[in-house]
């Protein structure tokens, strides 16, 4: 832990996978990841709302529009408890919406209790875009991160050829110790958070985990790579909400570019042994009502800080 405070300094910014302390190695911009993989589950799994479907097909023919191929899944909102080292730093909160082939997903995180006062950083991140068939194509993303009382923002903007321009508030001049993204690596790319609708998308639809999609934050770009394990038992051990019979979903981040040249900056995308590529998130997804799709219940992952863990505090319909 001390080594942890020694390192912290403000670098907020979007960075794949979530989530600890603002440190000098970019750590707190890990937390949004973690909060990301939390996000697994809050995603069309349900059943489809025949009356509202057929209006909705109507109205897709007169628009020439691809139908959605998901399930209709309610608004809904999620609740999670991010744990590094066994110390409680964060807490986290997503809403998903779905309607007439339009998709809209927000997540917000802040550090709590007595980190909150030492370490005040909070985030909020937004995509909005549209359902082609089982495909989530973006076409906003933001994300605000502030520590005290200073915030910057990254928002993309997506054409039909899915190019992304991306602004950053205040303005930022590319890092020359850093691998930059070139414009043919991002196209095509998803923002993490539509990135993550994706491969559960991909779940509703093929009733497995296994599948890739490219991501990029703003900086780096990745590849986001779902690996099913099958079925079994939550931890009973564990904090959380849900203790019992789940699935289970490996997710890799393989990096493709816009990684620090500085080793030591690049750590927590190392394994624990300090080779290339990191331990990839290991996820339980479980169904917590009839009409609900599988939601993440658990998610962890052994770091360079210490093993990082996501507990479902909570979920409620949004009104």
């Amino acid at each position: 832990m001390l080594k942890l405070l020694k390192l912290a300094k403000f670098n907020p910014g979007f960075s794949p996978i979530f989530a600890m302390v603002l440190l000098k190695h970019h750590i707190m911009r890990k937390a949004i990841l973690i909060l990301l993989v939390a996000v697994l589950g809050v995603v069309p799994a349900g059943a489809e709302a025949k009356g509202k479907a057929k209006d909705r097909a109507r109205k897709q023919v007169a628009e020439k529009v691809i139908p959605s191929q998901l399930p209709v899944l309610k608004p809904v909102i999620a609740e999670y408890d991010i744990y590094v080292g066994g110390l409680h730093f964060i807490e986290a909160r997503f809403f998903f919406r779905e309607d007439e082939n339009r998709f809209d997903i927000r997540a917000h995180a802040r550090t709590r209790g007595f980190w909150g006062w030492m370490l005040p950083w909070r985030a909020d991140l937004e995509s909005q875009g549209r359902i082609e068939g089982s495909r989530f194509k973006p076409e906003t993303h933001k994300n605000a991160s502030t520590w005290k009382d200073e915030t910057k923002t990254i928002a993309f903007n997506y054409d039909r050829n899915q190019n992304i321009n991306v602004v950053f508030e205040p303005s930022e001049t590319p890092s020359e110790e850093r691998n930059i993204v070139s414009d043919k690596e991002k196209r095509g790319a998803l923002d993490p958070l539509s990135g993550i609708l994706q491969l559960l998308g991909d779940l509703a639809v093929n009733k497995h985990c296994w599948g890739s999609e490219p991501l990029f934050d703003g900086r780096r770009r990745f590849d986001l790579v779902g690996e099913d394990k099958g079925r079994g038992f939550t931890d009973p051990d564990e904090y959380g909400l849900y203790k019992g019979e789940a699935r289970r979903c490996d997710v890799h981040f393989n990096m493709v570019a816009g990684e620090w040249k500085d080793r030591e900056r690049s750590r927590f995308w190392m394994h624990k042994d300090g080779t290339p590529g990191r331990e990839p998130f290991e996820i339980w997804l479980a169904q917590l009502s009839p009409d609900l799709p599988e939601l993440a219940v658990r998610a962890e992952s052994p770091s360079a800080w210490g093993r990082i863990a996501v507990h479902l505090k909570g979920w409620r319909y949004a009104e």
